[in-house]
């Protein structure tokens, strides 16, 4: 886990969001694992959630590992993206921002 410092300069370095949206992308399973480790880690703090939020592509990111999680039956990141939505939705603002209410898989279709 991320110290709060850690996360507060992986979220001011410039680039690094948008960089592991990427990476839940990659053709390697390690690396997709670790990039939505990274996302829980940072979605479970509250003050990386505006930073998550304003990131371009986010809800889209994660709705694309949700469904390939879901393709090739990967428990682990399925359970992982399935936290990261979690934290997002439970935060009032950031539902708001990435406009949750209309966008993304249900819990139900991800669990």
């Amino acid at each position: 886990a991320l110290t709060a410092a850690g996360r507060k300069a992986l979220r001011s370095t410039p680039g690094f969001l948008a960089k592991v949206l990427v990476s839940l992308g990659s053709d390697s399973v390690g690396e997709r694992h670790a990039a939505v480790g990274c996302l829980v880690n940072l979605s479970d703090d509250p003050s990386s959630l505006e930073s998550l939020a304003a990131t371009p592509g986010t809800l889209n990111a994660i709705t694309t590992a949700a469904n390939r999680a879901m393709a090739d039956k990967d428990a682990r990141l399925r359970r992982y993206v399935l936290s990261v939505f979690a934290n997002l939705a439970a935060d009032a603002p950031t539902r708001k921002t990435l406009s949750m209410s209309r966008a993304g898989p249900t819990m139900d279709a991800i669990a």
